[in-house]
């Protein structure tokens, strides 16, 4: 949801909300690193003893949280239609909780590779 223009991303930087005035260098430092990354799917991994460890493997489960629309995309649009970031964040972690372990029930067979 990062603008690609860097006039919308101006007028974004500018609104008045609180949430952005509150968490503008945020938004910049989004903005900012945006050049150097790409969808969550291509950068799947874990982060273990504060070290991240990818994998080119993503979940099955990958879809429900980052597809189109996903529990990720869900959020974001909830936080910028106005509605409280801490609770869409705290709403979107239960939904990927279930998400996973939906799938893995529905999918006794499967056998992890790393995925958790």
């Amino acid at each position: 949801m990062i603008p690609p223009l860097n006039s919308v991303r101006e007028v974004a930087l500018a609104n008045p909300s609180a949430y952005t005035q509150k968490h503008a260098d945020w938004i910049q430092s989004f903005y900012d690193w945006s050049a150097f990354t790409n969808h969550p799917a291509m950068n799947m991994g874990s982060v273990s003893n504060g070290q991240f460890k990818r994998s080119d493997s993503a979940p099955p489960w990958a879809w429900e949280v980052f597809g189109t629309p996903g529990i990720v995309d869900t959020m974001l649009q909830d936080v910028a239609n106005g509605n409280d970031s801490e609770q869409a964040w705290r709403e979107a972690i239960i939904e990927m909780e279930q998400a996973v372990s939906s799938w893995k029930s529905m999918h006794s067979e499967w056998e992890s590779a790393g995925c958790k």
